[in-house]
C-alpha cells in the first residue's frame, strides 16, 4: 500500500512538534520556545530547542534539526512512511492508501521493515499464550503464580513460544516474510535454521515510541544446561546498551514524578507497574551504559536505584554510578531487606509500605559509599582505597558547586583535611578535562581534514563569454547563469543565503506594497536561478520563481511541508536562529534599537544585501574566469584581446560599485 499525497500533506500540517518531541524528551518553557537535553548527543546543559511557532526542533550543540517527521526518522530510525503512519495514529488521521500491483506487492513484502516482523512475532507469541492448550497449561499458570493479572499481561504484551523447532519460522513464511529477515532479527538461528526462542515465556522489549525492537525469553521447566533468560542478539534496530526495559510504559510517569526508579529484572518492572508504581525501568542485569543514562536523563535528573538485599546487590550498586554522575544525574541508592527483590517485596508489603520504604531508606550515593567505608574503618589500606574511590566519584560531577558540597561533607565525616580532598579531587577533574579536550581536538582535526577535501575548487572554471561581441554589463548575470555547472562548494554559501531570505521573509512586503521579498528577489536575479550550482538550492529558487509568476505566496510553509525531503530539511535548518534579541532591552531597560529596525523587521535590508552579495560573488568569479582567458589568449590576437580587456574593465567597474554599496573593502 502507498499513502496518498493528500494524506501526507494532512499529517504534515496537523503534527505539532512540541507534542511529538514531548513523547521522548522532557521539555521546559523558555520564552516562546521549549528546551531540553538533546536526544541525539551527550550534553549536560540543554541546547535542544523546540519552536512551536515554526513547528520544528533544533539542537545548537550537534546541529540536528527538523520537523516532526525528521525527529521521528532520526530518533526512532523510522522510514518516511513509518513516521507518517505513527503521526497519523497519534492524531487520529485516517490515511488514504492505494493498492499496489502484484509486482509492487511482492516488492513491498521484500522490503518489510524489521519492526513489522517483530510485531508479527509478538502477535504469534501472544496467540501461543492464550489460544493454545500448551500456552494455557504451561505459560499462563507461570504468569498467574507471579501474580500478574490479565490486564498486566496484555499491557506488557507477554507471550509464549512452544517447544517446536520452527513454529514461528513456518508461520512467518506463510505470512510472506523471508527466512533471511528472521535470521537478521535473531528470531531464527543462523546455524540450525530453528526458532531461536523455544519453550519460553516471552517479554517484548520496546523502543521509546513503543515499537517492538527485541525479545527476552525465560525458560519453562528445569533445564540445567539451558540459560534461564536469553535475549535477541543486537540488530540494526536493537542495541542493548541504548535501551532500558519498560521505558515506553514508564516515560510519562517518570516525567510526572520527576524521578526514575531503576530495578534489575523484567518481572520487577511489571510487578511494580501492576501496583501503581509506573516510573520504573530495568537495566536487565547489565551494568549501566552512558546511552542508557542519557535516555533516563532526557526524562528526569533524579535516578533511584533499587537493589536486592544481598551482598551481590551491594557490589552491583556501585557499578555504573560514576557514569551516572558524569551525566549530572542525582543518584540515590535503596537497599531492600535481605532476601528480597522489588517483585517479592511489594507483594509482601503492598504499594503503600513499599513507597514509604523507598522514601525512608534512600541514600545519596556518596553517603552510601561512606557507610560501606565505615565497615573497614580500622583497616588503613582498605580505607585509603575507598577514600580514593569516593574522590574519583566526586571528581566526575560536572557541577563545581555540588562537588564542593560533597567534599565538605566527606571531609567532616572522614575527619580528613578538606584541602587534601580538594587537591585530590582537582587532579581527577583536570585529568577528565584533559581527556575530553584531547577527544575534542581529535574530532576537530578530523572535521578540518574533511572540510579541506570538500572545499576544493574546480581546476578549470567554465568560460562565460563567447568569442563574439562583448555583452553589456547588465547581461553578465544571465550569461553566467547559463554556464556549465561546477562543484565549487564556496559558491553554495551565497546561494544558501538567497534561499534563507526566501524561506524566512518570502511573503513579507518590500517598501513597494505590491511587491513581496520573493518577487523582489525574482525580479533582480530570477533569470539566474537555473544557474545555481547546488542542486537543491536551484530547485528551491526555481519553485519560488514559478510561484511568484503564479502570484502565489512563498514562505517557510512553502518548503516545510513540501513532499521533497531536502526542501523540508533545508527550510528547517534556515528558519531558526540560535540567538534572538531579548525583549528586556525595550520593556525593562527602555533601550530600543535606534540605527536600524529590530531583527524581525530588518528583512528588507537583508534581502537587498543578499541579492547584491550574490551578484558580487558571481562577478568576482566571472572576473577570475575572464582573467584566465586573457592569460591563455595568443599575443597576436589583438582584436579578441581588446574585447576581453574591455569586458574585464566593465566587470571590475561593476565589482567596485557593488563593493561600495556593501561597504566592503577590495583586497
Amino acid at each position: 500500500m502507498s499513502i496518498s499525497k493528500k494524506s501526507i500533506q494532512q499529517v504534515l500540517e496537523t503534527a505539532q512538534i512540541e507534542d511529538v518531541v514531548g513523547e521522548f524528551v522532557q521539555l521546559k518553557k523558555s520564552g516562546p520556545r521549549l528546551k531540553g537535553l538533546c536526544p541525539f548527543h551527550n550534553e549536560k546543559t540543554p541546547s535542544f530547542t523546540v519552536t512551536p511557532s515554526l513547528n520544528m526542533y533544533k539542537c545548537f550543540g550537534c546541529g540536528n534539526g527538523g520537523d516532526p517527521v525528521k525527529f521521528l526518522r532520526e530518533h526512532e530510525k523510522f522510514t518516511f512512511i513509518e513516521a507518517i503512519e505513527w503521526l497519523a495514529n497519534k492524531y487520529g488521521i485516517t490515511l488514504e492508501k492505494t493498492v499496489y500491483s502484484d509486482e509492487q506487492q511482492q516488492k513491498y513484502k521484500e522490503e518489510e521493515s524489521l519492526y513489522i516482523i517483530n510485531s508479527f512475532a509478538q502477535d504469534y507469541f501472544v496467540k501461543q499464550l492464550h489460544e493454545t492448550d500448551e500456552g494455557r497449561k504451561i505459560a499462563l499458570p507461570y504468569f498467574k503464580e507471579r501474580g500478574f493479572r490479565e490486564d498486566t499481561i496484555k499491557k506488557f504484551g507477554l507471550g509464549y513460544t512452544p517447544y517446536t523447532k520452527d513454529g514461528l519460522l513456518q508461520a512467518a513464511l506463510n505470512h510472506g516474510f523471508k527466512e533471511e529477515s528472521l535470521k537478521k532479527l535473531g528470531l531464527v538461528s543462523k546455524s540450525s535454521g530453528m526458532d531461536f526462542f523455544r519453550n519460553r515465556v516471552m517479554f517484548p522489549i520496546k523502543s521509546v515510541s513503543g515499537k517492538v525492537i527485541a525479545f527476552a525469553g525465560r525458560i519453562m521447566g528445569n533445564h540445567k544446561k539451558a540459560p534461564k533468560y536469553i535475549n535477541s542478539p543486537e540488530t540494526e534496530i536493537y542495541i542493548k546498551s541504548k535501551i532500558v526495559y519498560g521505558i515506553y510504559e514508564a516515560k510519562k510517569s517518570i516525567r510526572k514524578e520527576d524521578e526514575c526508579l531503576l530495578v534489575e529484572g523484567y518481572t520487577d518492572v511489571i510487578s511494580l507497574h501492576q501496583n501503581g508504581i509506573e516510573n520504573v525501568v530495568a537495566s536487565s542485569g547489565t551494568s549501566l551504559t552512558v546511552e542508557q543514562l542519557q535516555l533516563i536523563k532526557r526524562n528526569t535528573s533524579n535516578l533511584k536505584i533499587i537493589y536486592d538485599g544481598d551482598a551481590a546487590g551491594v557490589n552491583a550498586a556501585l557499578r555504573g554510578l560514576d557514569l551516572a554522575l558524569e551525566q549530572d544525574l542525582n543518584v540515590n541508592i535503596v537497599m531492600l531487606p535481605e532476601g528480597q527483590d522489588p517483585d517479592s517485596f511489594i507483594k509482601q508489603v503492598g504499594a503503600t509500605v513499599f513507597r514509604t520504604y523507598l522514601a525512608e531508606n534512600s541514600d545519596d550515593f556518596i553517603f552510601f559509599k561512606l557507610r560501606l567505608l565505615e565497615k573497614d574503618a580500622d583497616d588503613p589500606v582498605k580505607k585509603t582505597a575507598m577514600i580514593k574511590d569516593i574522590i574519583s566519584s566526586i571528581g566526575r560531577i560536572p557541577d563545581p558547586l555540588k562537588r564542593n558540597l560533597y567534599i565538605k561533607e566527606c571531609a567532616q565525616k572522614l575527619q580528613i583535611d578538606e584541602a587534601i580532598l580538594i587537591g585530590e579531587t582537582n587532579k581527577v577533574v583536570k585529568a577528565q578535562v584533559f581527556n575530553r579536550q584531547k577527544e575534542i581536538n581529535r574530532q576537530q582535526r578530523e572535521k578540518e581534514r574533511k572540510a579541506a577535501t570538500d572545499a576544493s575548487f574546480p581546476q578549470e572554471p567554465p568560460p562565460f563569454l563567447g568569442d563574439g561581441e562583448q555583452p553589456p554589463p547588465d547581461e553578465l548575470y544571465s550569461e553566467f547563469a547559463s554556464a556549465k555547472k561546477t562543484e565549487s562548494k564556496p559558491s553554495y554559501f551565497r546561494e544558501r543565503e538567497i534561499v534563507r531570505v526566501l524561506v524566512q521573509h518570502g511573503d513579507k512586503k518590500m517598501l513597494t506594497e505590491d511587491m513581496t521579498v520573493a518577487a523582489y528577489v525574482v525580479s533582480e536575479i530570477g533569470e539566474t536561478f537555473d544557474g545555481f550550482e547546488h542542486e537543491d538550492y536551484r530547485a528551491m529558487v526555481v519553485l519560488c520563481r514559478q510561484l511568484v509568476e503564479q502570484s502565489k505566496p512563498v514562505n517557510y510553509k512553502t518548503y516545510s511541508i513540501h513532499e521533497n525531503d531536502a526542501f523540508r530539511e533545508i527550510a528547517q535548518e534556515l528558519v531558526i536562529s540560535k540567538y534572538e534579541m531579548s525583549p528586556n532591552w525595550i520593556t525593562k531597560k527602555d533601550m530600543p534599537l535606534r540605527s536600524q529596525p529590530i531583527p524581525e523587521e530588518n528583512f528588507r535590508r537583508d534581502a537587498i544585501r543578499e541579492v547584491k552579495k550574490l551578484k558580487l560573488a558571481w562577478l568576482k568569479k566571472i572576473a577570475q574566469q575572464n582573467t584566465e582567458r586573457i592569460k591563455k589568449m595568443p599575443q597576436d590576437d589583438i582584436d579578441d584581446m581588446l574585447k576581453l580587456l574591455k569586458t574585464q574593465q566593465n566587470i571590475n567597474k561593476a565589482i567596485t560599485e557593488l563593493t561600495k554599496e556593501l561597504n566592503q573593502v577590495i583586497l
